[in-house]
């Protein structure tokens, strides 16, 4: 096996490793593929949107990185979650946002707080999966037939640790059903896991990023 740069990771998403398009009543492109990347904190507006409006805009700050690609990319403004704000007015018991609880200083009701706000991302997370194992695809559970990856880019948020990640993977083909508690002193690249991702999808590596090699005591199925 050899190493996976994310060139070759890429090019791999371009020849459609990675997804398959599926028709319903009219003609798509068979290597359609979706990538979607997020920056957790946002980005500074300023610094971002353009200016003007329309297609002779002059680029910000941060789009000026992207200028060999002009044509290749629409940037938006204005767009919004509906009824969404910073705070979850919505959960019953939660009257701050999450970023401003997740700084919670041992402070005992914002910890109260936190946890119901993150109980209900468990509940929603619980729900996904619900109906992943309940659709069936090709004689198996869409559960098994997919990976589904829940985590953050940060373990301790209140200071902002990127130790002792909360991970979760489910379904995928692989032997579930356990704790895998390794050392957070001596701790293995979160891209091993991704590693053995990788190789569950039949790319054949050893590497990628800062990855080692497929994640220790993971099995597939």
């Amino acid at each position: 096996m050899t190493s996976l740069t994310r060139r070759r990771l890429a090019r791999a998403a371009r020849a459609g490793v990675f997804a398959t398009a599926r028709t319903r009543g009219r003609e798509v492109r068979a290597d359609s593929l979706m990538l979607f990347l997020c920056t957790p904190l946002g980005v500074n507006p300023a610094n971002f949107f353009p200016t003007e409006a329309g297609r002779d805009y002059a680029l910000s700050p941060y789009l000026e990185t992207h200028k060999d690609f002009r044509n290749d990319f629409t940037v938006m403004s204005g767009l919004a979650h509906p009824e969404a704000g910073s705070s979850h007015d919505s959960i019953q018991g939660v009257s701050h946002g999450h970023h401003d609880l997740s700084h919670h200083g041992q402070d005992p009701a914002k910890l109260a707080q936190l946890k119901t706000l993150e109980l209900e991302k468990m509940k929603t997370l619980a729900e996904l999966l619900e109906k992943l194992k309940k659709t069936e695809e090709q004689g198996e559970s869409l559960l098994d037939r997919t990976m589904v990856f829940f985590s953050s880019n940060l373990g301790n948020v209140s200071n902002h640790s990127t130790r002792n990640l909360p991970v979760l993977l489910a379904g995928g083909g692989f032997k579930h059903g356990q704790h895998l508690a390794f050392d957070p002193k001596n701790a293995p690249p979160l891209c091993n896991l991704y590693v053995s991702m990788l190789q569950r999808m039949g790319i054949e590596t050893e590497k990628f990023s800062s990855g080692t090699g497929p994640l220790k005591g993971l099995e597939m199925l």
